[in-house]
């Protein structure tokens, strides 16, 4: 017995808790699972610049078919043709550069630190790394970010996503010629499954 203490402590002592090596909690490496099968249902409400609902439906995603490019796989949902991916950095999507080549863009940084801005066919800002969203009577503790089209500045969009989630809320505004903005669209996650 006095053996297994003394190993135990032993272990403890050099592999433990250091000043210089503290224990962090391991949270999901990405923010955005990618696997064939996961799947996520939204409710969408449309408005008017009077903020009056025009509509409300239900939205399904999916992650229909994969594929390698380069050593890298990539993923294809049900609702845009083109692949997206994870890397260290965060999530990626692909546009369409001259000859049809396919082009990597990060799209959500992650991990990420508040304020950090990234600019590419989007300007991109993180606004919060824990905000707590309730969707589906649960909360999710979510990245914020603010996504800018370059070239249509007057439609921008904040999304809220849970890491290892997915996303759990959009609201997308419109500002008018007479500087007014207002949300024309909010999309509220209602459920979801990861394989």
């Amino acid at each position: 017995m006095k053996q297994y203490i003394l190993c135990a402590f032993v272990f403890i002592t050099f592999f433990g808790c250091k000043k210089d090596n503290p224990i962090t909690a391991q949270g999901p490496t990405y923010i955005y699972p990618l696997e064939i099968g996961n799947l996520w249902n939204f409710t969408i409400t449309d408005y008017d610049s009077l903020s009056n609902v025009i509509s409300s439906y239900g939205h399904q995603a999916e992650i229909v078919k994969d594929t390698m490019i380069g050593n890298e796989r990539w993923f294809q949902s049900d609702v845009g043709a083109l692949p997206i991916t994870n890397r260290n950095d965060g999530f990626y999507v692909t546009l369409r550069g001259a000859g049809s080549a396919l082009i990597p863009e990060l799209y959500l940084p992650f991990p990420a630190t508040l304020g950090q801005l990234s600019q590419s066919a989007w300007s991109i800002k993180v606004i919060s790394t824990d905000t707590i969203i309730t969707a589906n009577n649960k909360e999710y503790h979510c990245y914020g970010y603010v996504v800018k089209g370059i070239s249509d500045e007057e439609y921008n969009n904040t999304l809220f996503v849970a890491p290892g989630i997915g996303p759990i809320q959009q609201e997308s505004y419109v500002t008018l010629t007479s500087g007014r903005r207002f949300l024309y669209e909010l999309s509220v996650l209602e459920s979801y499954v990861l394989k």
